[in-house]
């Protein structure tokens, strides 16, 4: 079972999902039967649970027995080279879907996605992606097809302004 954004459950919600994390059961809504189950649970949050844990935000009895193996995995924006690969296989599976299989991004195109810090994570990078599937006149997806978005953040072209036109500065 995998719940994600745990840190946002309710205290009353983490109480009865304390419950059920220890004894493995739980009752159907409306029902008066107890289901055994037997699953692994992994949970994520982007929140520091430690932290909430300590601000009294987080029941402590359940982060340890959630914290048996704890993974760090860093945003996207914080593993800028998995940008690109990681755009191609989406745009791979959004093109068999919506667009003929040989849909590719241009290289102009990868340079300024890698250059991109994704705050949405990887939500908001399947979201360009699927995007650039269904709109792309072409089966080269260049820079004119991504969403401005992608040009208004610093770190796009070296030595360039914030704002930086994709019409005049970028060349596929």
């Amino acid at each position: 079972m995998f719940l994600d954004e745990i840190a946002d459950l309710s205290p009353v919600l983490q109480a009865k999902f304390l419950r059920f994390v220890q004894e493995q059961s739980f009752e159907r809504v409306g029902g008066n039967d107890l289901l055994q189950i037997d699953a692994r649970i992994i949970t994520a949050s982007n929140r520091d649970l430690l932290a909430e844990v300590s601000a009294h935000h987080f029941r402590e009895d359940l982060f340890y027995r959630l914290n048996v193996i704890a993974l760090n995995v860093p945003s996207l924006r914080e593993r800028s080279e998995d940008i690109v690969p990681l755009a191609r296989r989406l745009l791979s599976a959004a093109a068999i879907r919506n667009h003929p299989p040989q849909l590719q991004f241009s290289p102009t195109t990868e340079t300024v996605m890698a250059s991109y810090r994704c705050s949405g994570n990887v939500r908001e990078l399947r979201n360009v992606v699927e995007r650039d599937a269904v709109l792309s006149p072409t089966e080269v997806i260049t820079p004119e097809c991504l969403p401005d978005t992608l040009f208004h953040t610093p770190a796009i072209w070296p030595g360039s302004s914030p704002a930086v036109s994709k019409k005049s500065n970028v060349n596929t």
